[in-house]
């Protein structure tokens, strides 16, 4: 689904930028004279003039793609892992994204029990709920430390089981079991926040992880994960491999229902549910690069007939799926959106208000959505039909709007029970403190898989959008739209950036002091996401994933990183900021008195982002001493906010020129999983100002 058309200048920014010298606007500063007395001759016009998708792809992605293309080529997945580690040593080399940090790391309260929900590092079952265990008390730390313990020693017997298994291998730690023992109570309604919500129930058509954390909760895939990581059934009750490793089999649950948003049933989930609704994800395309391992892939892509892919229902309570070639880790691909069953019928009967709202899909999850009202609360159920009923913990999940306006108020709501989980801000520790709770019950939240990270528009097309056109409009005068994109357009100033940048201090405000570093990532791929298993291009087995990055940028201008591990400010280093920004200076044909200066959009309504652009602002503008302007758009509310940026499907239209609003939690066992999303048809390179296309290479 597409978004609003959002009002800028993309339709005659090219002519208007090419003819700013001759139209008597503002213009740059003359060049600047060469060490030698003579005068380095910059059109920065021509720097800036309206690129092709294709052209500025090549230019500025041209390396990763190369590195990408000779991953997909290779033979074995150590080579593999070594190409798509050197493809992301180019993305920092060239400073096209800016890693910032994952979700977790940092001081939190919570009436949650550790080992309460499914363990996966990939797709959406880390969202589901049905298995919370939420205590009617606040938990101490050092009750969790031990929960913790035993947690983790479940997870070290799992891990051989995360990428595949015959569904017999579970785990004997049980949250409810541990927590009670510690002499907790156990409620059976869970209470927490939410800032965005879905935008479509449609799961299958949906990438965002506003739509899936929530919306998963309504539907089941084929297998889940349990606590510990093993690989469970869930609808499909048991499957085989065949010898090859190409067919998996599985046998569809009997029994399990379909149910409205009344709770009227509307028969049984059948093995044709999945066929429909993973042909249906290939076709509404947000997710059908899920599909590139099944048998016939390329050839549905490319005639846009989806018939003949690899997904056959043999009968009511058979389901094969076909690859092309044997994959280990096939199975972390079936607990995503594009495994989602549909029912045919029902999904005629709707149309296009199909996953309209919670009223137009039908439920065979744990939960079925009672109330959804946008900007003021989501409830939700337990599904008494829900084949896996008497297991579901949880009676009860209540989604309460929150804008981040009020941090005070948000603390007062954990303490009375309106909230079941809080993290703990800078401002929320000092409360914490204050009320003798932080040393007794404040713990440091897992990390996850989720990278989030800044971005360049390179491209830029719009200075505004039309969901409040005063308070998301950019101030920058023509000759400083041309200024601010020829100078991203240049690596070392982009590089100068991602030196200069200091991640604690933009941090601080969320986390508190306290944990501003627990947080922080480096990297797309988290660093131990996968492992050599032998050797590669000079890399020993055993050698992980971040490590290989490193080896590779430290062969170039970034050598002076140590290490790239989590918990490190790892590119920030201020000299190398400056004499990137003075490299940068003297390519653009820049003197002393010029200032770029770059619009960073803001959520004017949340103190936390807004005391965080103000520390990115103070430290950018410090390092680069005050050549480079950081200039906060104040978006009047979030909504706003999300229409610059993360809720924009058309790369023309993003309305910044640096921004740090998304990221990317993983749908696989594989580093594809992110590092595909920044190819030229990949769901995230529209943040670059670049719209998604077809590749010029092979």
């Amino acid at each position: 689904m597409k978004m609003k058309k959002i009002f800028g200048l993309t339709a005659f920014a090219g002519a208007a930028v090419l003819t700013l010298a001759a139209c008597g606007e503002d213009k740059p500063a003359d060049p600047t004279p060469t060490p030698d007395g003579g005068t380095t001759k910059v059109d920065l016009n021509e720097l800036a003039k309206e690129m092709t998708d294709e052209e500025a792809y090549d230019k500025f992605y041209g390396k990763y793609e190369d590195e990408m293309l000779l991953a997909s080529k290779a033979t074995n997945s150590n080579d593999r892992y070594y190409h798509f580690a050197k493809a992301e040593a180019a993305l920092y080399d060239q400073a096209l994204i800016l890693p910032v940090s994952t979700q977790g790391g940092r001081y939190a309260l919570t009436r949650i029990a550790v080992g309460s929900a499914p363990y996966a590092l990939w797709g959406t079952d880390n969202n589901k709920l049905k298995n919370l265990v939420v205590a009617t008390n606040l938990i101490k730390a050092a009750d969790r430390a031990t929960m913790k313990t035993k947690l983790l020693a479940a997870r070290a017997e799992a891990a051989p089981y995360s990428h595949y298994s015959d569904g017999s291998h579970k785990t004997t730690y049980n949250a409810a079991t541990e927590l009670t023992a510690l002499g907790y109570t156990v409620k059976k309604t869970y209470n927490t926040s939410i800032t965005s919500f879905p935008q479509t129930y449609d799961l299958s058509n949906t990438y965002r992880a506003a739509d899936s954390e929530i919306v998963c909760n309504f539907t089941d895939y084929l297998v889940q994960y349990d606590v510990a990581g093993n690989i469970v059934p869930a609808l499909a009750e048991s499957w085989t491999k065949s010898d090859d490793g190409k067919k998996y089999t599985f046998t569809i649950r009997s029994g399990a229902k379909w149910v409205d948003a009344a709770g009227l049933e509307h028969g049984t989930v059948k093995a044709q549910d999945f066929e429909f609704g993973i042909k249906q994800a290939a076709k509404n395309g947000k997710t059908s690069y899920m599909l590139e391992q099944v048998k016939n892939y390329a050839e549905c892509a490319t005639s846009g007939d989806w018939s003949t892919i690899g997904v056959k229902a043999v009968n009511d309570t058979t389901l094969e799926i076909e690859l092309t070639e044997a994959c280990d880790y096939f199975f972390t691909y079936l607990t995503y959106n594009t495994f989602t069953p549909i029912q045919e019928a029902y999904f005629n009967e709707k149309g296009e208000d199909y996953g309209k709202d919670k009223d137009n899909i039908l439920y065979c999850g744990a939960f079925i959505c009672t109330e959804a009202t946008d900007k003021s609360s989501l409830k939700m159920k337990k599904n008494e039909k829900y084949w896996d009923a008497q297991n579901t913990t949880i009676d009860n999940v209540i989604y309460s709007y929150e804008d981040g306006s009020n941090e005070t108020n948000m603390y007062n709501k954990l303490i009375d029970g309106t909230y079941d989980g809080l993290s703990l801000s800078e401002a929320r520790t000092a409360l914490a403190k204050k009320d003798n709770l932080y040393n007794d019950y404040a713990y440091v939240s897992d990390t996850n898989a989720t990278s989030y990270f800044g971005g360049f528009n390179l491209n830029r097309g719009a200075w505004q959008n039309e969901y409040d056109v005063e308070s998301s409009k950019s101030k920058q005068t023509d000759a400083e739209k041309v200024l601010a994109k020829a100078a991203l357009r240049n690596t070392n100033f982009r590089r100068s950036i991602l030196a200069g940048f200091d991640k604690v201090a933009y941090n601080t405000p969320s986390t508190g002091a306290d944990a501003a570093l627990f947080s922080l990532r480096n990297l797309y791929v988290p660093y131990d996401y996968v492992t050599l298993s032998g050797a590669s291009n000079g890399y020993a087995a055993g050698t992980q994933y971040g490590a290989i990055v490193e080896g590779e940028l430290k062969k170039g201008a970034l050598s002076y990183i140590t290490t790239l591990k989590d918990g490190n400010n790892a590119y920030y280093n201020k000299t190398k900021a400056k004499e990137f920004l003075d490299a940068a200076w003297k390519e653009l044909g820049l003197g002393a008195t010029d200032k770029v200066k770059l619009d960073y959009p803001v959520d004017a309504t949340s103190t936390v982002s807004v005391q965080q652009s103000q520390a990115l602002k103070q430290n950018i503008e410090e390092v680069s001493d005050g050549r480079i302007e950081i200039t906060l758009v104040m978006h009047k509310d979030y909504y706003t906010y999300l229409y610059s940026n993360y809720l924009v499907d058309v790369a023309s239209e993003m309305n910044y020129d640096f921004d740090i609003s998304s990221g990317w939690g993983p749908d696989h066992g594989d580093p594809s999983t992110y590092l595909n999303t920044l190819l030229p048809y990949g769901d995230m390179i529209r943040l670059s100002g670049i719209e998604g296309h077809d590749s010029t290479k092979e």
